[in-house]
């Protein structure tokens, strides 16, 4: 995933280089209050919405001990236009 801003404006969001479509579903992960739609209206009205009982920080410690989950964290995502 790939951010492209402008003046503290994001313009456009790509997934492996495909810009993202306003009116098709994504898979994302997030904070269970998130998906509540706290702080972001439109999060409220997901769709197959599974809970997890795990807390991000274990969620983060899983993942931190998989080669790709660390590469992946050094890629560049957000980009100046």
């Amino acid at each position: 995933m790939k951010y492209f801003y402008s003046d503290e404006k994001i313009e456009k969001i790509t997934i492996n280089g495909i810009p993202l479509e306003d009116d098709k579903f994504y898979s994302v992960a997030s904070s269970d209050y998130l998906q509540r739609g706290t702080g972001y209206e439109s999060l409220k009205f997901n769709q197959n919405v599974i809970y997890k009982a795990e807390y991000i920080r274990d969620i983060i410690r899983i993942y931190g001990k998989t080669k790709e989950f660390r590469d992946n964290s050094f890629i560049e995502r957000w980009n100046k236009i």
